[in-house]
This record gives structure tokens, sequence and C-alpha cells, in this order.
């Protein structure tokens, strides 16, 4: 279905309800030439950078929704394919859109008016294994396999409730994931989900694949345990600890000895702050020493506390139920605190105890057919993950 637009220079045109999209045929229409937008980037310095000299078409696409797609944030980069001709001219162009399986496409009408349709596009999907070894922390890990930050934080979710992989990854410790990417003509576009993950972390192996639809979707070891219960490990991301939980530690502030009731959590002011599980808000205020603090009860005589926050999330109050990893606060110094830091506790029965050392529950188990259906699933991207995990042993041998 071909949509017509304004020419330039004339009003925005308004928004079109499509029913109908043509299959992009990129033998008959190819899009030779590719424009990438790095993060951050605006269409006039891309067209500069790359020696468009096109007045006329930046500004149509800059003002049409395609450039409302691309200033949309939440994404690190774009492409857009072009078709040129030597005076880079641009007769039309191409923007991907893959999470939706289709694409935009503008060129130049017979008039040298601009008209813009809609399009279906056969991207490739294919799966990617990525891995690499910990020297200091886990972005950098990434950044010297030349992979995208935005792996670190889904690559701790798939193992929130068993490890604070931010954390627990040193010098030595091993990721390896199989995640999805989609292709156009050859060109990888972007980065899906993470399908399958191992971390070795001081030498124990720590295995989940994805399986599941929609809100069912979660992560399962290979024996078919549910990953998805329990605890978070860590209440704050990008974060590392900083004190640990102790029975007798010089107090940073008064220099007596003193137990440390919990851990320390330290990272930058404002970092949101998690509840590590569903519960109810039992006291939300300051308090001496703990400055900003919150306490949360989970029934069965079971509370966690967050202290020294900066600010509580809009509209926190006393007997308000909260979700798991839903923001309750913010990280700040407010209190006996040296620096911004979040100190984290866990109360039985109003004893402290060591949030790092808590067993994970007991997991339901995949049985019968659902353990087979997943099985089935997962297969071929535990395969993955075995083959490299082979491959690494060899040549450590």
């Amino acid at each position: 279905m071909t949509l017509p637009l304004p020419a330039l220079g004339s009003r925005p045109h308004e928004e079109v309800m499509v029913t109908h999209y043509d299959l992009l045929d990129s033998m008959q229409e190819p899009f030779p030439d590719m424009l990438e937008l790095q993060a951050d980037e605006s269409l006039v310095n891309a067209f500069k950078r790359s020696g468009i000299q096109d007045a006329a078409m930046l500004e149509y696409l800059a003002t049409s929704n395609i450039g409302r797609a691309l200033s949309r944030p939440g994404k690190t980069s774009h492409v857009l394919f072009l078709n040129m001709d030597r005076n880079m001219e641009v007769h039309s162009v191409l923007l991907p859109q893959p999470e939706a399986n289709r694409g935009l496409v503008v060129q130049r009408d017979a008039d040298m008016h601009f008209v813009q349709r809609a399009v279906l596009i056969p991207f490739e999907h294919r799966t990617s294994l990525a891995n690499g070894v910990v020297q200091t922390n886990l972005f950098d890990a990434l950044d010297a396999e030349g992979l995208p930050d935005e792996f670190a934080p889904a690559l701790v979710e798939v193992f929130a409730k068993r490890l604070d992989a931010h954390n627990a990854l040193h010098k030595g410790d091993r990721f390896t994931f199989v995640y999805d990417a989609t292709y156009y003509n050859g060109t990888p576009l972007g980065n899906g989900k993470i399908q399958a993950a191992e971390l070795v972390v001081g030498g124990k192996h720590y295995i989940a694949a994805r399986y599941g639809v929609g809100d069912n979707e979660g992560f399962y070891t290979p024996a078919g345990e549910n990953l998805d219960r329990g605890m978070l490990r860590c209440p704050v991301e990008y974060s590392r600890i900083s004190s640990g939980f102790s029975n007798a530690r010089e107090h940073p502030l008064f220099g007596d000895i003193r137990q440390h009731t919990g851990v320390d959590f330290a990272a930058p002011e404002g970092s949101r702050v998690h509840a590590t599980d569903a519960g109810v808000v039992e006291f939300v205020g300051a308090q001496t020493g703990y400055g900003n603090f919150i306490i949360l009860s989970h029934g069965k005589g079971i509370s966690t506390a967050y202290g020294h926050l900066s600010d509580f999330a809009a509209g926190l109050k006393r007997g308000m139920r909260v979700q798991q990893n839903q923001v309750i606060g913010f990280v700040g110094q407010t209190g006996w605190a040296t620096g911004p830091h979040l100190h984290y506790e866990y109360r039985i029965n109003g004893q402290f105890i060591d949030p790092e050392t808590l067993p994970p529950p007991p997991a339901p188990m995949l049985k019968g057919r659902q353990y087979n259906a997943f099985r089935t699933q997962a297969n071929e991207v535990l395969a993955q993950l075995a083959h490299n995990q082979s491959r690494i042993g060899a040549l450590d041998d």
C-alpha cells in the first residue's frame, strides 16, 4: 500500500493507519549503500560525515515520522539503507524496523515529491554466540569482545535469583551466551534476546536456557529447574560490594568496633534501588543512622531493609504492596554514610542474616511433556554452549 505524503515544505503529515504492506524485493529495489547513525548522532551530522549532498532529502527525513523514529530513546544506533547516484543525491531510503518485521521506504516520485510507504522486509534471524573472560568486570569483558554494554544487565538478569553476577564475577571467570541477531542483506541490524547463557564463577558452572512464551517465559537449567524463583541477589544495578556483613567491623565514621548488619552496595547517587522480593512497606521515612530508610515485610517473619537513600519512589507509603524488582528508592548518602551507597539488610524474625549466604529456595522442576518440550526448544542453544565449553576446555588442557 503506497502512502503519498505532502511535498517538502508543506505541513507535517498526519499519521496514517496502514492495513497492508508490500513485500520488499531487494533484487528489484536494491539499497546498495548504508548509513549508520551512531548513538546520539543527528541525521545532519551523519549526512555530513558520509559526504551526502542532499539537503531536500535530509530536511524531509528530519521532519517525517522516520526522523521521529531515529530520535526515539532506547537504541544505541540506527541503520539506514540508501539508493544514491554518483552525485550523492539520494533517490530512496529504507529504515528497517526489525522489532516489527517491517520497514519504511522514502523515495522521490516523478514530480520530485517525496513518497513514503511501509513494507514487509524478509529479515534474516540468526543465533550468535559470544564469550569472554573477565579481567576487571563484566562491562570491560564485553568491550574487549566488541559486544555492546546492553548485554551486561541482560546477562545479570538471567541469573539474578542465583547470584549477583556484577559482584560475583572476578578475574578469570568466564561468560558465554547465545543471542538472537537480525540481519538485512547480510548487514547486522540489532541484537535481540539472550536465549541461553553460561557463567563460570570460581570454577562453578551456571547454565540456563530460555523457555516459554510471553508472560510465561523464563530461564531454566538443563535439568528443567526454574531459575525465576527466590529473591534478587542484588537490589542495585551497576554496583559493587563496598562492605560485607560482619559481626565485628570498625565503623567508618566513629572508629569503634560494632556489627555491620547488612551489605553495602556502592553505586552512583541516584541509582535505582529495587525491591528484592514482593512485599508490603512496613516503614518509609528517616531513621537515625540509616538516613532515608525503607523496610519491606515479605511474610513468614522475613523482612528486607534499604538505607542511606537520597529519595523514595513517588507515592511510596506505609502499607503499600510492592512487586519484586519494583523501584522503591534511589541511592544516596543520608544518615551515617561516608559516600553514596545502599545499605541492604535481610532479617528473619528481627535477626540480621548475611544475605550473601542465603541458599536459593527449592525451585519447581519441569517434568514429563513440559520437560520434553523445553528440551526440544532449548537443545540447539544448549548444544552451542556445550560445544563452546568443550572447545575452551581443550584449549586449557
